[in-house]
């Protein structure tokens, strides 16, 4: 596992991993805890200034760095995803450069597979 601040700079050095996280982080409503039922969307079919063919790599590349969870919601309903602790981090991070990178909850409990 790379640590944290690799992460962001992974974050930093790619525009389309960017662009993904922040449109899911867009589409969230607003979380009021950490629950395992709030916060999930469908996968986005199409994110602007994304080529089509990136999704689905981008996508394991941000599950893989831990800032997009994923779980099953049922057969019907496939996948769905959220923007991690982390990833919420990494975004303030990018925003605001010179924060600090280390948070203490940011590598919460949030970075696994979910199940419904």
């Amino acid at each position: 596992m790379l640590d944290m601040q690799s992460e962001i700079e992974q974050l930093r050095a790619s525009h389309e991993l960017l662009i993904a996280l922040e449109a899911y982080h867009q589409q969230e409503l607003p979380v009021s805890d950490d629950s395992e039922q709030t916060g999930w969307l469908p996968r986005l079919p199409v994110i602007d200034g994304v080529h089509a063919d990136e999704l689905s790599p981008i996508h394991g590349r941000l599950i893989a760095l831990g800032f997009l969870n994923f779980r099953v919601a049922s057969r019907a309903a496939g996948l769905q995803y959220r923007v991690s602790s982390l990833g919420r981090h990494a975004l303030q991070c990018h925003a605001q450069p010179d924060a600090d990178d280390q948070p203490s909850d940011a590598r919460g409990d949030d970075r696994g597979v979910a199940a419904a």
